[in-house]
Parts: C-alpha cells; structure tokens; sequence
C-alpha cells in the first residue's frame, strides 16, 4: 500500500489531490487572493515591485484585493478604489511593462487552475485579462505582437 502511494502519480503533491470547486463566495475569494499574492511576493520579477509598494501594509492590500474580487465577481459593492491611478502611480516609480502584466496573468490563471474550476472560476479569469488589458491601455503601454495573449 505504501508502495503505491508513493509512486501514484494521483498521490504526488497535495495540491495535485484537492478536489477543485468554483468560487463560490468570500471564503473562496480568500483563497484564491492569498494563494496569488503570495506567488506575487515570491516572484523575481513582480515580487519586487509589490514588496516595495506595498511594504508593511501587506494586510490592508489584502483586504482591498478581497473586496475588489468580491466586488467583480459577486457584485458585493465592498471596493471603493482607482486601479488606473494606483497603477499610475507604480508605473511612475518602478516603469510597467507588458511582460509583467503577462506575468501577472500567469500566475493568476496557474492560481485559479490550482484551486478552483467552473463559471465563476472562468468569469474571475475573464475579469483578469480585461483589467490587465485596461490598464495598460491606460499606462499606454505598447504590447508586442509576439507575446503570447491568454484566450481560456
């Protein structure tokens, strides 16, 4: 029995063997925030950015990034903010670029496909591509046409 557990290829990781379920509310937005986020702050290439941004106010972010994916996924009205303008102002310090915001995304779909499947799994992927697309529209950032753009 032990043999076949260990060898198993069902059996490798635990993250592997979590049954995945759709976003179904706050709790799950939870989840799905700080498992992001906490890729985000191991990153080499965003981790810096958000760690100096945001510093000690790791907890207040938090919060904000909990009621703003409450608010675009559950309509809650919990979010009171200005993504272009916050944004603005990172990019005025530390320069954005479109593969950061390819970045981003990726570890928001690899996220997603590690905790949640379903409708609203795949309307907060949606969202996530939208907001990345917006603001960068906003910085006026230039996307080069041969980087790979999500569609799924």
């Amino acid at each position: 029995m032990y043999y076949k557990y260990m060898f198993n290829k069902t059996s490798e990781t635990p993250e592997d063997n979590k049954a995945r379920t759709d976003i179904t509310g706050r709790d799950s937005i939870i989840v799905l925030v700080d498992a992001f986020y906490e890729r985000i702050r191991s990153d080499e290439s965003l981790g810096p950015i958000f760690n100096n941004k945001i510093g000690s106010e790791w907890n207040s972010h938090l919060e904000t990034m909990y009621n703003f994916w409450d608010s675009v996924l559950f309509r809650a009205g919990t979010f009171r903010g200005n993504p272009p303008l916050k944004h603005q102002w990172v990019h005025q310090a530390t320069p954005l670029s479109p593969a950061l915001f390819d970045r981003w995304l990726t570890l928001f779909k690899e996220t997603l496909d590690a905790n949640f499947e379903g409708p609203k799994a795949l309307f907060a992927w949606r969202a996530a591509q939208d907001i990345a697309s917006v603001l960068q529209r906003k910085l006026k950032l230039e996307h080069p046409k041969e980087t790979i753009r999500f569609t799924s």
